[in-house]
């Protein structure tokens, strides 16, 4: 444990001795429990700990701290002290320092603390629970003066946002404070069965039974209350996904000042020197209008968006099973479930993706609560659910389901798959809770074909801890599976009969193989053993826009040199290969440089021999394309900025190709080849009639800079320089199997056998569209009919302006903050 994380504990047990003193239910919560289950501790990198308390329970604690409070603690609730504006109670120690985003107004104790949420009844029926989060949104916003939370306020309440906002101008934010208060406590009689834990603006919504009476589990050298059920607990709040240890990209702590060596005030001081508290409240004021007003404009093009994307992906399914002539149904009831999830990737990259069911994280918590369904016809997805559960693909299938339910659209399809995922799920809580024989009877009792390889990996995970040798009898038979956990239960069985070598050397596999954290938990208990990092960076996976692009570049790669033909990659996307060991992703193109000659000989090999599905568009054949480069492209492939449709459509996936001329750019024959090129702009025949020209004739020679020319309209187009050195000294460079011809300087000092980057998948930006599955005219009318030619995009652009200059403001303050406390 971390110094901080060891103060945390120490909270913590208080806490649990004054409840228990006093007949005190609570419940860990949050990160904290996933880090009781699955790593016996604190995750390691929090920096929290979270409780929670059904809203009677808080009353007695609060009522038993009054009566004793405990010597340097004290705690900090609305209804105690009208400065605290939060809705999360918090016990701190009051002679250190947590100091956080929110402590830049007021000046409440801000020592090392443990967050209480508090648990409140809410009404039954699913419409008033949305109901209750709505409102408990636009009441956050108003309790917290420095966050913001009108960006997770659905469509339809960002009205009422602006009424409330109205009111707190005429009568004050207090009045509109109690108001809200009123309208939302209590939302329930206290025999309801379901409680809302009031995370701040995050709100969730549990069944009571999950939490139960208190269960405890070992935390370090503790144990912590814990909710009763809580692998259901874990799946409710996080999904499926909680038992995975996720990669260094997505691991994070909060933006906190934590000193245990000075008390909080020195923070305040600090704050006080740099900042005025009316200056501060005025940036934090402006950061809410800004934001309020950015969203506004902001969900139209979301909405267009995602529209465009809904249809796009349906319209390409389409194409798809019109190509193999047959329908999922047809695949999945021939027993190729993996063939169903491959066809329905490029809808489920979508259906699952933050623009369509959201995230926790602060920009797309809206989508989290009000998940975007993309609509595709049932006999489609039930095949799809059917696949995905024989699969094994059971965290992206419980994404999928919550949306249904979230959104209001289940059907029998939704239904019928949502039953087949529970019986997993109860079969699998009972194996992490230890319950191996009530499991077995689960697993046996299972008559749902989907998962019969699922319930079998369970089943024998059970058979290793209560009869081991049965599972050593099939040791050849698992380990030639390839099923981690079946892995898993054979080096538990080994470790049961007391052959420990063998366990060890099943485990390493195992620990290799997996990011399952309960089973990384468990091994550790037994054998000591863990994997080499926690904090590993996730395997390298391009976008597969970004793989059909590197498939273009080895493609011009393999006609060079099947022809002997010459050529060099630019600069920039040189260096990206030299240092990452990949092409990665950029908005611009994948640039590659060939002289003239060059160029023409690649004409000819492409004409002689034109690869499938491939296009080479030039002024020779497209009288859309700008400049005189030669573009490899998919053929009727889409490559568009959503931002500037019109003018990107014509442009599908490809690489291009700039085609370098040589001598002088003064010359007056170069001089007057320019103003040929800037007369042949808008005349196709003039451009088929230069292209020719040129590639016939050639380059100039000498000792010159390569140059090229980029159109500009209604303007002469501009001259780059190439340096000849990038063009005439140069080296191979081989990463994975191929090897790219690059400026000599590109590769100096780097690796020239790069293996690849260990980085994360790399990720579309957001308002950029490919497919190689829909053409161009199908895609414009899609566009058409999305409203995306109706948003004001300069009345967007401005606004968007102006909430990036809010935000820079606040972590300007914020970072001025942290660099000075340093000097303390």
């Amino acid at each position: 444990m971390q110094e901080y994380q060891k103060k945390l504990l120490t909270l913590l047990k208080e806490i649990d001795a004054i409840c228990r003193k006093y007949g005190i239910n609570y419940y860990c919560t949050g990160g904290t429990v996933i880090g009781a289950a699955r790593h016996g501790g604190f995750i390691p990198w929090d920096d929290d700990i979270d409780v929670c308390m059904m809203r009677p329970d808080f009353e007695r604690f609060c009522e038993v701290f009054r009566s004793d409070p405990p010597e340097g603690r004290c705690l900090l609730y609305n209804e105690n002290d009208p400065d605290y504006h939060s809705t999360i109670p918090r016990y701190v120690e009051t002679g250190t320092t947590s100091f956080c985003r929110y402590h830049l107004l007021g000046n409440v104790p801000a020592g090392a603390s443990i967050d209480i949420f508090v648990m409140e009844a809410v009404p039954d029926e699913p419409a008033l629970q949305r109901d209750f989060n709505r409102k408990f949104f636009i009441y956050s916003d108003f309790v917290m003066p420095f966050y913001c939370f009108s960006h997770r306020v659905p469509a339809d309440h960002l009205d009422d946002y602006a009424y409330y906002r109205h009111i707190a101008d005429e009568e004050g934010e207090r009045a509109v404070i109690e108001r809200l208060h009123d309208e939302l406590f209590p939302a329930a009689a206290d025999d309801s069965e379901y409680v809302c834990l009031l995370w701040a603006s995050s709100p969730s919504i549990f069944p009571r039974k999950i939490f139960g009476k208190p269960a405890r589990l070992p935390f370090e050298d503790a144990e912590i209350c814990v909710p009763d059920d809580w692998y259901n607990y874990l799946v409710l709040e996080y999904g499926m996904d909680w038992t995975q240890v996720p990669y260094r990209d997505v691991q994070g702590g909060h933006l906190t000042i934590n000193r245990l060596d000075l008390p909080y005030e020195h923070c305040y001081e600090l704050r006080d020197s740099l900042y005025t508290p009316d200056y501060l409240e005025d940036v934090f004021r402006e950061r809410k209008s800004a934001v309020f007003e950015y969203e506004r404009r902001q969900r139209p093009l979301l909405e267009a968006r995602c529209r465009i994307k809904a249809d796009t992906v349906t319209a390409a399914l389409r194409n798809a099973l019109d190509s193999i002539g047959k329908t999922p149904s047809e695949l999945y009831e021939a027993g190729d479930a993996a063939a169903v999830v491959d066809l329905f990737m490029p809808y489920l990259d979508e259906q699952l993706s933050r623009w369509f069911i959201g995230s926790r994280t602060r920009f797309h918590y809206y989508r989290y609560m009000y998940p975007l369904i993309i609509d595709i016809p049932v006999d489609w997805l039930s095949a799809l659910l059917d696949s995905m559960l024989a699969a094994g693909r059971f965290r992206d299938l419980y994404k999928l389901l919550d949306a249904y339910k979230k959104s209001g659209l289940e059907n029998r399809a939704v239904e019928k798959a949502s039953e087949v995922l529970a019986s997993y799920r109860e079969a699998e809580s009972l194996y992490y809770y230890g319950k191996y024989s009530d499991c077995l009877a689960v697993c046996d009792a299972c008559r749902h074909p989907q998962i019969k390889d699922a319930m079998e990996s369970l089943r024998c995970a059970c058979a290793a801890e209560l009869d081991p040798q049965s599972v050593i009898s099939d040791a050849d038979e698992i380990a030639a599976s390839g099923d981690l956990l079946r892995k898993k239960a054979l080096g538990d069985a080994y470790f049961c009969t007391g052959d420990t070598v063998r366990a060890k050397e099943i485990y390493e596999a195992v620990l290799k193989g997996s990011r399952n954290g309960m089973l990384w938990n468990d091994i550790r208990h037994k054998t000591g053993q863990m994997p080499d990092s926690v904090f590993s960076d996730p395997p390298y996976s391009p976008a597969w826009q970004v793989a059909a692009e590197n498939k273009l570049l080895d493609e011009v790669a393999d006609i060079c040199e099947r022809h002997g033909i010459a050529y060099v990659l630019s600069p920039e996307l040189s260096a990206r290969l030299a240092s990452e060991g990949d092409p990665g992703y950029k908005p611009d193109r994948k640039i590659i440089y060939m002289t003239v000659e060059n160029a023409r000989a690649f004409v000819s090999a492409f004409e002689n021999d034109p690869p499938e599905a491939r296009s080479l568009l030039s002024w020779k054949n497209d009288e859309k394309i700008d400049d005189l480069v030669l573009e490899y492209s998919i053929t009727d492939s889409v490559s568009v900025s959503l931002r500037n449709i019109r003018k990107t459509l014509e442009r599908g996936i490809g690489v291009t190709i700039r085609v370098l001329r040589n001598g002088s750019p003064y010359s007056p024959q170069n001089l007057l080849m320019r103003s040929l090129e800037h007369a042949a702009c808008n005349d196709s025949s003039k451009k088929r009639s230069l292209f020719e020209y040129v590639m016939k004739h050639g380059s100039g020679k000498g000792q010159d800079d390569y140059y090229y020319y980029v159109d500009r309209p209604g303007k002469r187009p501009v001259r780059k320089l190439v340096n000849k050195d990038l063009i005439d000294k140069t080296s191979a460079l081989t990463v994975g199997n191929r090897k790219y011809t690059v400026p000599r300087s590109a590769v100096s000092g780097q690796n020239r056998n790069a293996a690849g980057p260990a980085g994360e998948k790399k990720h579309i930006p957001e308002n950029l569209f490919y497919s190689t599955d829909i053409g161009r005219t199908e895609f414009l009318e899609i566009v058409s009919k999305s409203g995306l030619d109706s948003i004001d995009m300069a009345d967007y652009d401005h606004y968007a302006a102006l909430y990036k200059e809010a935000e820079a403001k606040v972590d300007g303050i914020w970072e001025t903050i942290v660099a000075r406390e340093k000097d303390f």
